[in-house]
């Protein structure tokens, strides 16, 4: 996981928007804050990143 100096300290589970980026065989799971703040990580598979995404609350970032 790697995030800006905004994302220091934050409750991933507040975040009010999410990424999905698929590339190759990986994935970036990505979650923005209206503040400027994000954090990724990146998954080996795509079904990793959906179901980070949507443990955090987003369902909708597949569509």
């Amino acid at each position: 996981m790697d995030g800006n100096a905004r994302s220091l300290g934050r409750n991933w589970y507040t975040a009010d928007a999410a990424t999905l980026v698929a590339f190759n065989d990986c994935a970036r799971a990505e979650l923005h804050w209206r503040d400027g703040a994000t954090v990724y990580e990146i998954f080996d598979t795509r079904a990793e990143a959906i179901a980070f995404l949507n443990e955090h609350g987003f369902y909708e970032v597949d569509k």
